[in-house]
């Protein structure tokens, strides 16, 4: 008797997970950073394969925009030079976030090639019909959800939080805040704890996925 598996239904949370991994994946095979933004140019999920010299750059969203903005003139995808003097592709995927369209970044290379050369094979994957979850379909209707847990956090703690998301380590997030260092490791218990988050990386993720940016907090 052939056995019959039932898919488990992919919800708004999962979603987001899976692209990252893939996302992961695909970098380190296809050799380019890549990440998904809204059409603001802010990150959606982390990006897979970043340079090391951009670690650094914390103004790249209104660089991404540009970018995104040139896409209804250009067609299919556009590819320059961003301001680190790397090569960088952006298209429209089929993915959605609400009513917004995501897109994907590509490159961050010193060889245009080496970023032109995927764009086909990615845009492919990006564009297929994604049947995209809406937040909360589990659980309460919208009218009767709880406040976001980021409501939880201090002002402090959304400012460490914002910190994270730009991957600055301890060291230099107390400096950043004028804090000690254990003051800063103390947030960061806090932060996981109130967040039901076990590491930096969850914690960077549910940032992204829920708007906080370095710089954004009070």
């Amino acid at each position: 008797m052939m056995r019959v598996v039932k898919a488990r239904s992919l919800h708004y949370d999962d979603l987001f997970t899976q692209l990252q991994s893939t996302q992961d994946l695909l970098a380190e095979k296809l050799g380019v950073c890549l990440a998904l933004v809204d059409a603001k140019g802010r990150e959606i999920t982390l990006p897979s394969g970043l340079p090391l010299s951009c670690n650094e750059h914390v103004d790249c969203p209104a660089c991404h925009a540009q970018f995104i903005a040139q896409l209804d003139t250009a067609g299919d995808y556009v590819l320059g030079l961003c301001p680190n003097s790397l090569y960088l592709a952006a298209l429209e995927t089929s993915i959605r976030k609400g009513d917004g369209a995501l897109y994907l970044l590509v490159g961050r290379t010193k060889d245009r090639a080496q970023t032109e050369n995927q764009i086909e094979c990615l845009r492919s994957i990006y564009t297929l019909p994604f049947e995209t979850p809406f937040p909360g379909r589990k659980g309460p209707t919208p009218a009767q959800e709880p406040s976001p847990p980021q409501a939880s956090l201090t002002t402090q703690e959304q400012r460490v939080l914002g910190c994270i998301v730009a991957g600055l380590p301890n060291k230099d997030i107390a400096s950043h805040l004028c804090i000690s260092e254990s003051t800063v490791k103390t947030h960061v218990t806090n932060i996981l704890k109130k967040l039901n988050l076990s590491n930096r990386t969850e914690a960077s993720t549910y940032a992204l996925k829920n708007g906080i940016q370095f710089g954004d907090q009070p």
